[in-house]
Formats: structure tokens, C-alpha cells, sequence
């Protein structure tokens, strides 16, 4: 009598690891030991991914292509159950392979400027300024992938990109050569697009945020005298002012005894331009 009572194996073989953001797919093969019957692509479990493409080549060999899932992290499998038979109905046993999976992108978790505000006191070649970004894994080093950092407004005209640099495994580091631009910026924000981690999977779209405000614009003075047209006792009258203001001011910038106290520089500097104006239409209008 024959008789045949010996259950059939099954090898399952990933065949390309590992899976990343690159490489997110692998050919599966799967080889039984004898012919086999009943095998369907739901015979096919998969874990951290999905199955395709699933190929009878003969009675003993079938081939699929397993998909790792975008976003995973961690130990792929693709198992075939005991839900077939050899052509004597004999029950088939379990057989499995595993795949590291690395399809997690990474994300910028800060971003900060060393200087909140640049001003004439930063320019030029007083300062550097630096922005540095951290992420949330360690990324690739080799300055293949390193960040690109993006201002908006652009500051073109106050920060030059100087040099990058990776200050460890999940730290980047950008130093700019500050000039000035004479520019009044009040919200500065930073993006940073296309790094990518140690497997290459690329960093998430990070949102920018305001970071640091530029005020390298200098000062102007404008002064306006509303009436040129003045009749005598305009005149009189514009003669005391200026008659007063002279006796508040002295050459040197000091008070007359017993008046107000010393004002600002800016101030004073504001009030004698005031004074050589209103002076100048005096003698235009005595002359």
C-alpha cells in the first residue's frame, strides 16, 4: 500500500531589505516543498505592508511583491498560513520571513535664530548670524541631503549664507555674514525643506513661524514750515519763538540757568535743524 502522509514545508524569502522611503518594495518568493493545492493570495499575511502581484510559476513555486507601508517603522513579515493542502491533502505548515521597514519621515522639531533682532549694531562684519534646526531622528550628514533654510521676506540684502553644518547626528546649523541692508523687517519667518534621514526617507513639510525682525533702516528728518506767507504780526511772532527756542539751547547743547533739563540728542538734533530752517525764511522775509 502506499501511502503518503508527510506534510509539505513552505520557505518564504523577502528578498530585498531593507524598506524605505528609496526601496518600499521587495519581491516575495515562496517555495514548497512538493506540489501544493488551494494556495490563494489570501493564504499571503502581511505585517507592515501590503501584498501584490501575487504568481503561480509552477505547482510549488509562487512569487507576490510586499509593499511596505509609508509612515511605518519597525519589523515587516509576510507569513503563509496552513490553509493548503499537497495533492494528497495532506495539511501544509506555517512558514514566515521578516524585513526591517523604515518608512518613517522625519519631522524639523525647532528652529531658532541666535539673534531676535538684527540691527546697525550687527553690521557689517560686528556679528554672524545662525539658525539652528533640530529634527526628530538622526538624519543623513554626508551633505548630500542637508537642509535648505528660507527666509520670508527675503533678506538678501542683510544675510548671506556663509556655511552649514551638522553639529551631530540630528543637529544642523546654518551661519550667515550679516550686512545692512537698511531694511525694516518686523517678522521674519524660516522654513527648512529637503533633508532627509539616515535611511532617506524625506522630512515632512514643516510649517514656518516668525523667528526674528530686522530694523537696519536709518532714521530720516523732514521739516515743514505750513506758512510762508507771513504778515507782520506772524513775523513778530516767529521772531519770540525762535528768540525762545535759542535761549533753551546753547551752542554747546546746555540749558539757560533755571530751565528745562537737557534733551535727548535726537531731540536736540531734530530742534536745530527747526531752528536753521525757521532762521533761513527770517532772513528771507526781513531781506
Amino acid at each position: 500500500v502506499a501511502i503518503a502522509r508527510l506534510n509539505p514545508t513552505v520557505l518564504v524569502n523577502i528578498v530585498a531589505l531593507p524598506l524605505t522611503d528609496t526601496d518600499p518594495s521587495s519581491l516575495v518568493t515562496v517555495e514548497f516543498s512538493e506540489a501544493v493545492t488551494c494556495l490563494t493570495v489570501g493564504d499571503l499575511t502581511p505585517v507592515g505592508g501590503s501584498i501584490s502581484d501575487f504568481t503561480a510559476v509552477d505547482g510549488n513555486s509562487y512569487t507576490a511583491t510586499f509593499t511596505a507601508t509609508d509612515g511605518f517603522s519597525g519589523e515587516g513579515s509576510v507569513t503563509v498560513g496552513t490553509g493548503y493542502t499537497d495533492v494528497t491533502g495532506n495539511t501544509g505548515t506555517a512558514g514566515t520571513d521578516t524585513v526591517a521597514i523604515d518608512r518613517l519621515n522625519p519631522t524639523v522639531t525647532s528652529v531658532v535664530a541666535n539673534d531676535p533682532l538684527i540691527t546697525d549694531a550687527d553690521t557689517p562684519g560686528n556679528d554672524t548670524f545662525t539658525v539652528t534646526v533640530d529634527f526628530s531622528e538622526a538624519m543623513t550628514t554626508d551633505g548630500s541631503a542637508d537642509p535648505t533654510v528660507v527666509f520670508a521676506p527675503a533678506v538678501a540684502s542683510t544675510l548671506t549664507f556663509a556655511s552649514g553644518a551638522w553639529t551631530d547626528a540630528d543637529t544642523y546649523v546654518a551661519t550667515y555674514d550679516v550686512a545692512d541692508g537698511n531694511v525694516d523687517h518686523d517678522s521674519v519667518t524660516i522654513d527648512v525643506t529637503g533633508a532627509k534621514d539616515a535611511s532617506g526617507n524625506a522630512q515632512q513639510d514643516y510649517t514656518p513661524e516668525s523667528e526674528f525682525a530686522i530694523d537696519t533702516l536709518n532714521p530720516t528728518v523732514v521739516v515743514n514750515i505750513a506758512d510762508v506767507s507771513l504778515n507782520a504780526a506772524g513775523l513778530a511772532a516767529l521772531n519770540d519763538a525762535i528768540s525762545g527756542a535759542a535761549e533753551y539751547f546753547s551752542i554747546g547743547g546746555t540749558t539757560s540757568p533755571g530751565t528745562a533739563p537737557i534733551p535727548e540728542p535726537g531731540t536736540a538734533l531734530l530742534l536745530g535743524a527747526a531752528l536753521a530752517g525757521f532762521g533761513l525764511l527770517r532772513r528771507r522775509l526781513n531781506g
